[in-house]
């Protein structure tokens, strides 16, 4: 993972960071000209710190020396309020010594200050517009709900929303410090953190996708075609391509391949009707053949012995096939009664 920058509108992305180690973006500065960003780059036992780059490029600069993710800016720039932890976030309701607590450091560096200390989860933390309080998520009642506090150590917290059941996840405020955008029950919502009685909206999302087609690959194939077999009345053509059957018009166009999988299957002949093709398939290990409806797909296995059979032809009837095989110790001429 690297950090990429791209116009609102869409566009061409911009590479930001360029290492093999993770970089996940935290938080954009005030001013737009910084990210803040969580990676492993300075790996000390597997610990992940914050770090905060120009957004055209260069060295980052370490924030955090003692573990630290989920940053953000306080409105000023001067502050960064942060997550430290060591438990993984997917234990649901954790309660320990290892658990996430807020810590608060000044941009320009220096001591962090530990703003929270419980044996809780504290997660996703954002100034509010006036620097003086924070928002953030903590389970302290068995779910995952927004909670507010004054941007000082041991501030007393109070909680925002009052969901049931399910868990907020994956916040992030606004320009106006105020709409939180989140993701619960599998959808966006947004809510405004400093009214009470202020709804919870979802999103209604409008995916727009660059595909032009329904999800079918067509392809224009100019070479590997083998072992072609013409139809009795002529119109219709069977061949091999890359281990399957396929089958198309004998003028010419679009080809539809009958079978398909990790097998390599060969030697497709007709039917003198047309109804069927016969082939042989290493499905089962060894060559056996095997007849297939061409309409309808349904398939048949004729022959199941351990030694292989192959390089089949149908009887003028369509009642029997004769085909080679090594059953009696050498490669010999047999016939099978399909009845």
């Amino acid at each position: 993972y690297d950090l990429f920058i791209i116009p609102i509108e869409g566009g061409v992305p911009t590479q930001i960071t360029f290492h093999s180690a993770f970089a996940v973006p935290a938080a954009w500065s005030p001013d737009g000209k910084k990210l803040l960003f969580a990676s492993n780059r300075d790996m000390d036992v597997g610990r992940i710190d914050l770090y905060e780059i120009d957004v055209k490029g260069g060295t980052p600069r370490r924030i955090t020396f003692d573990g630290g993710t989920e940053g953000s800016y306080s409105p000023d720039g001067k502050s960064i309020v942060y997550t430290r932890g060591f438990i993984t976030i997917y234990w649901d309701n954790y309660k320990g010594a290892a658990n996430h607590d807020l810590y608060m450091v000044p941009t320009a560096g220096g001591i962090p200050t530990q703003l929270t200390k419980t044996d809780v989860n504290e997660r996703w933390p954002f100034f509010s517009a006036d620097g003086k309080h924070l928002f953030f998520i903590t389970e302290e009642d068995g779910v995952a709900n927004f909670y507010a506090m004054p941007a000082t150590k041991d501030g007393k917290r109070k909680k925002v929303t009052q969901f049931k059941g399910d868990d907020v996840h994956r916040p992030y405020l606004g320009a106006d410090r105020k709409v939180a955008v989140f993701e619960r029950r599998g959808q966006l919502y947004t809510r405004d953190l400093t009214n009470a009685k202020a709804p919870t909206t979802a999103l209604k999302l409008e995916i727009k996708s660059d595909m032009r087609h329904s999800g079918v690959v067509q392809r224009t194939i100019t070479s590997g075609g083998e072992q072609v077999h013409v139809s009795k009345d002529g119109r219709s053509l069977a061949f091999v391509l890359r281990g399957d059957i396929w089958v198309m018009s004998a003028s010419g166009g679009p080809a539809r391949r009958i079978t398909q999988g990790p097998a390599k299957d060969q030697w497709p002949r007709w039917r003198p009707d047309g109804s069927q093709i016969a082939y042989f398939s290493n499905t089962r290990g060894n060559d056996d053949i095997h007849i297939i409806n061409v309409r309808t797909g349904a398939k048949r296995q004729v022959t199941r012995h351990p030694r292989g059979d192959f390089f089949h032809n149908w009887s003028p009837d369509g009642r029997h096939l004769v085909f080679g095989s090594e059953r009696s110790g050498n490669k010999d001429i047999w016939t099978v009664e399909l009845e």
